[in-house]
């Protein structure tokens, strides 16, 4: 039996979690039954001012693969326009621990929200 341990690096090399897919050829179509980024697509295609989504998952599960996706789908339309928060702190801020501050108080910030939402008070 050969060696499988080639084949494997192969394809970590070429799926790298932490190079998101850019080649739309790569890029897994969803089951249409449900497809969170075809329906995230169409939200943000109405016309409105303020829209925020949070886009959460774990590492390498596809996230920013799919908001490249999303994203030539929507540059026919409009300008689109990528930020990397964490890109941005290592290379220009310098200091990945200030990421980390930053993160925990908007965690706390979105807690903080979401039990304002589900208090009591909040159904009158």
């Amino acid at each position: 039996m050969s060696d499988p341990r080639p084949f494997w690096q192969q394809v970590e090399r070429t799926f790298d979690y932490r190079d998101p897919v850019r080649n739309p050829a790569w890029f897994a179509e969803r089951d249409p039954s449900y497809d969170p980024l075809a329906r995230l697509e169409r939200r943000l295609r109405r016309p409105s001012e303020h829209q925020k989504y949070l886009v959460t998952g774990t590492v390498g599960n596809g996230k920013t693969s799919a908001l490249f996706h999303l994203s030539a789908n929507l540059a026919t339309e409009r300008m689109v326009v990528f930020f990397d928060v964490y890109e941005h702190f290592v290379s220009r801020v310098g200091d990945r621990n200030a990421l980390e501050a930053e993160y925990r108080d908007a965690a706390q910030r979105l807690a903080q929200l979401i039990e304002d939402e589900n208090s009591p008070e909040s159904s009158n």
